[in-house]
């Protein structure tokens, strides 16, 4: 691969002195059939002013283009961000949309043949089936050769033994060089292909400053917002800058971006979203060190342990007995947030047993989880000791020793699980679980209080 950087284009402007040329045989927009350079010759040329470090710059000193002929060139391929490489990029796909543009002509494309097979562009790559241009290929090298474990990992979204391979045998020099690392194949090459946009424009060291839907960032505001607009969670975004949840899920699924103009171009993102980038920027919220993992662990909630075990002794049949179970949950997350609250979700069936019908019947299973709230929680739970009470009944008639004092330590235990249930009204939630198997089903409802770090799960009785 050549070894041509994106730098070495532009450091040879500071080396060529004098004025730019002023053809006088350029035309403007006249298109033309027979140019005579041959499909090698062509092909050099194209890639030399697709090229990202090809500037306005560059083709007005080194190659020596009409100012106009240059600005034509660089006007059309950037695209309307002005930025390259980015997603609204318009490459030039042949000599004769080339020659097309304004004010190039023969002349300009003599320069051009000239100088790009002295300086070609970066070639192309094609590894484990992903093709990568000569640009991409240079960005990639230069993004995995300088980025952290954690960048390849967590941003690049790469496999982490695919980011760990990648992190401990760089540098290197080309990207099939990279193909036969392990757990680097098709789908890492074009997460890495799909991250090119943004490591060359770091390497080309691009100021992103600048106003955005009437929002303005300096330089360092717009790269920060840059990183938050690629990594941070929608719920961070609402937190730190004020976002509303549902926009920062806007900028959450259209990742990644090259530039802070590609999130200003994103559908459903205006100047409110902007100003809360700007403003999460420009705090002292970034890097975020709020970061809220969806951890669910067994709880220490005495008054659950000791209702659902005397539920399970007080009822004849302990298998009609309702389950109870606490579990700790993390204080900094929120009901604002859907993913944290999915993740919640799925730790806590997990941990609460109730996906082992899963296993026993995958094909007869009817699996629906609904936000609701806590009134489905409290009235099972309220359930739960109505069916105690029934059987405290029954016991007193027979003569049962004991019968109502075991009673009135249960309704105690559930009390003290309804002052925590009605706690924290403006912070807690609850879900439904419904299970359906056969002739088999479950119903579930978990409560979860953030403000307290608390989740207490009930699963009614059933004959499975």
């Amino acid at each position: 691969m050549s070894q041509h950087s994106f730098l070495s284009v532009a450091v040879l402007v500071s080396l060529v002195s004098g004025c730019a040329i002023t053809a006088t045989d350029e035309h403007v927009g006249e298109a033309r059939d027979d140019l005579g350079f041959s499909v090698q010759d062509a092909s050099i040329m194209l890639a030399f002013v697709n090229y990202p470090a090809t500037d306005f710059a560059v083709l007005d000193v080194p190659v020596g283009l009409d100012r106009r002929a240059a600005n034509a060139i660089i006007t059309h391929r950037n695209g309307v961000d002005g930025q390259c490489p980015s997603d609204d990029d318009a490459p030039i796909e042949s000599l004769e949309e080339l020659d097309s543009l304004a004010y190039v002509g023969t002349s300009a494309l003599q320069k051009i043949a000239t100088y790009a097979a002295m300086h070609p562009a970066p070639q192309p790559e094609l590894v484990e089936g992903v093709e990568l241009a000569g640009w991409q290929s240079e960005a990639v090298i230069w993004g995995v050769n300088q980025a952290s474990l954690q960048e390849l990992d967590d941003v690049v979204a790469l496999d982490v033994r695919a980011a760990g391979n990648l992190f401990a045998n760089a540098p290197f020099e080309s990207v099939t060089a990279m193909g036969p690392m392990g757990y680097v194949g098709n789908s890492a090459l074009k997460k890495l292909r799909s991250y090119a946009t943004i490591w060359a424009a770091k390497m080309l060291g691009n100021s992103a400053a600048g106003n955005y839907d009437g929002v303005y960032f300096d330089t360092d505001a717009a790269d920060v917002a840059l990183t938050i607009a690629n990594t941070a969670t929608a719920y961070q975004m609402k937190l730190g800058g004020g976002m509303w949840i549902t926009s920062g899920h806007t900028v959450v699924e259209a990742r990644p971006y090259a530039s802070l103009a590609e999130v200003a171009a994103t559908k459903g993102v205006g100047k409110s979203t902007m100003r809360a980038l700007q403003e999460f920027a420009t705090s002292d919220q970034w890097p975020w060190s709020g970061v809220c993992a969806a951890s669910v662990a067994p709880g220490n909630e005495p008054a659950v342990t000791q209702y659902d075990a005397g539920l399970d002794a007080y009822e004849p049949y302990s298998y009609a007995a309702h389950d109870l179970r606490a579990w700790s949950v993390p204080t900094c997350a929120s009901i604002d947030d859907p993913d944290m609250l999915d993740a919640l979700q799925a730790k806590v069936i997990t941990l609460a047993g109730w996906d082992y019908i899963v296993a026993q019947w995958p094909e007869n299973l009817e699996y629906d989880a609904v936000h609701v709230s806590t009134k489905e929680f409290q009235s099972m739970l309220d359930n739960s000791l109505d069916r105690a009470k029934n059987w405290r009944d029954i016991k007193v008639a027979d003569g049962v020793p004991n019968a109502a004092a075991e009673y009135d330590a249960l309704a105690a235990h559930k009390a003290t699980i309804d002052a925590l249930v009605s706690a924290n009204p403006d912070s807690n939630f609850a879900f439904t679980i419904h299970l359906e198997a056969l002739e088999c089903s479950h119903d579930a409802t978990v409560f979860v209080d953030f403000a307290s770090g608390i989740a207490i799960g009930i699963r009614q009785p059933t004959s499975c």
